[in-house]
């Protein structure tokens, strides 16, 4: 295969691409040695705790708080569920009486 130069390349490398690995599409396999970004400035490291909040023990849901979420989730898609049903009752209306 030939390289391709362009005039306006610098020759600087943007992303070191080497230990990329490509993944396949039909049984993707389970990453065992999976390396972690080394930081080297040791004031970008992030805290411990602050990457999840809620993971943490004290922000567990009680049964009533935990059945309140999943009402108003299944509230929310009913409300455009409905839409949907009241949008495509009109046109199928609408159709009929027109035609």
């Amino acid at each position: 295969m030939a390289k391709h130069y362009y005039q306006e390349d610098d020759g600087r490398t943007v992303v070191d691409m080497s230990g990329v690995e490509r993944t396949p599409l039909l049984i993707p396999r389970l990453r065992k040695n999976e390396k972690k970004a080394v930081i080297s400035d040791p004031e970008e490291q992030p805290e411990e705790g602050e990457d999840k909040p809620w993971l943490a023990s004290e922000g567990k849901l009680n049964k009533q708080e935990r059945r309140w979420f999943i009402n108003g989730a299944l509230g929310a898609t009913a409300a455009i569920a409905a839409v949907y049903l009241v949008a495509a009752f009109l046109f199928i209306f609408i159709l009929t009486k027109v035609l």
